[in-house]
């Protein structure tokens, strides 16, 4: 990968103790504790991580304080804080906060923390309207959701019921998915039909652009042989996330034994944050939580299409 290079369009301030970093292009204000400080500071484009990790004070071995790093970067990139995107490199294993905790005996204290407040529109400003959706459950060191989503969370595109059957209690099969052999996998649960190969577009993308993407796969194109044809796939709404994850697995967050590959850190969901227009909802496949994040951010894009 290439060296980690910190944003250039923020202003910079220490605030009890913590980095407090203003985007102002983004308008968006990220409150940092001291570790996820020290490896912002040293990303400069020129320090690789396993540099950066002999920087980290506290009496940490190699292998702690390398965990540290990428776990850190990681939560940099969510934050667009990161001019590139975080790449481990292949056969390393990546840990969760619970696996540090307890695998690697990191104390909660060094764990990396990223809080962000997302700034409402000047429109809404005015109106003293005050998002209370903020970015923040992905951070804590507890790995629990805090989404307080409410109704009008909802796109007024949501699939209709023919499109996306909505599960009861009697509709939970006995296995959760079935690979069907030809680049996709259903859910019986939701009667969902989700791309195989949860990469397959091989980029991260902003919101427009993913939803172009998604919109245009069709059989023939990552290992698709299901005679689907373009306009049959979409992004995930905010809440089929929801029903596919599995907050009691980490790093992914998906039901033990999912036939899924490549699973990467953020996806796009076709959910428009209701409190601005120009952010959407994505899911960090770490924990399973959902946040908006701004339509310009670059996430991943794993398609689904309706069951049949």
């Amino acid at each position: 990968m290439q060296n980690p290079k910190q944003i250039e369009t923020v202003h910079v301030e220490t605030l009890d103790g913590e980095l407090c970093i203003y985007d102002w292009q983004r308008k968006e204000v990220h409150n940092l504790n001291p570790t996820a400080a020290t490896v912002w500071q040293l990303c400069n484009g020129q320090t690789t991580p396993q540099q950066i990790a002999k920087q980290l004070k506290g009496d940490l071995t190699p292998a702690q304080a390398e965990e540290l790093v990428w776990l850190s970067l990681k939560r940099l990139e969510k934050a667009n804080l990161l001019e590139n995107e975080v790449v481990k490199p292949a056969g390393r294993k990546v840990y969760t906060r619970r696996q540090m905790l307890v695998g690697l005996g990191v104390t909660a204290a060094l764990l990396p923390m990223i809080n962000s407040i997302v700034a409402p529109l000047p429109i809404a400003a005015q109106s003293g309207v005050v998002a209370t959706d903020t970015a923040t459950a992905t951070d804590t060191a507890t790995d629990t959701a805090t989404d307080t989503a409410t109704a009008t969370d909802t796109p007024t595109d949501t699939p209709t019921a023919t499109d996306t059957p909505t599960a009861t209690a009697t509709d939970t099969p006995t296995s959760r998915f079935i690979d069907n052999g030809d680049g996709t996998v259903t859910d019986p649960l939701t009667n969902l039909i989700w791309l195989k190969d949860t990469y397959c577009a091989g980029e991260l993308m902003n919101w427009a652009d993913a939803e172009k993407w998604a919109s245009k796969l069709a059989n023939g194109s990552c290992s698709l042989s299901d005679g689907s044809t373009a306009g049959q796939w979409r992004q995930p709404t905010k809440e089929e996330w929801e029903a596919l994850v599995d907050t009691e697995q980490f790093d992914p967050a998906l039901p033990s034994g999912h036939p899924f590959t490549n699973v990467r850190y953020s996806y796009w969901s076709s959910t428009t944050y209701a409190d601005r227009s120009d952010y959407a909802w994505d899911v960090t496949m770490e924990t399973g939580n959902t946040d908006p994040a701004a339509k310009s951010y670059t996430r991943a894009v794993w398609p689904v299409r309706g069951g049949q």
